[in-house]
């Protein structure tokens, strides 16, 4: 996501899921927290199914393949009313079916965005 937003914007995190392993993944499922509780989720073009349950964004693709990723988008409207200064920060953790081997490539970093207000002329 960008670094600064501005109150009625939109907002863009965008993400790649992957197997790097060598046997197939299945039912994938990679989740995020939603920022601020009043940021309007819009399903982005993804990869995998997404939708919003509560604070939570939850992401399903039934299988990925070895070596193959692709690509997620999760989009916010940031609401107007919203107060400047306001830090919105994202982390996304992914999981599979099967027994992971490397556990450290499963959580995103944290990602910053603070609200920044139009200047008055």
């Amino acid at each position: 996501g960008p670094a600064t937003v501005q109150p009625g914007e939109t907002l863009i995190y965008t993400g790649v899921v992957g197997n790097s392993g060598n046997q197939q993944a299945h039912a994938v499922v990679f989740t995020g927290n939603v920022p601020v509780s009043s940021l309007v989720y819009n399903a982005g073009q993804s990869y995998a199914n997404c939708s919003r349950v509560n604070n939570t964004i939850r992401c399903t693709n039934s299988l990925i393949n070895p070596n193959q990723s692709g690509p997620f988008n999760i989009v916010y409207t940031v609401p107007s009313n919203i107060a400047c200064g306001t830090v919105l920060t994202k982390r996304f953790t992914v999981s599979g079916a099967e027994p992971e081997q490397n556990l450290s490539n499963n959580t995103s970093q944290t990602i910053a965005t603070t609200v920044v207000c139009p200047q008055s002329s």
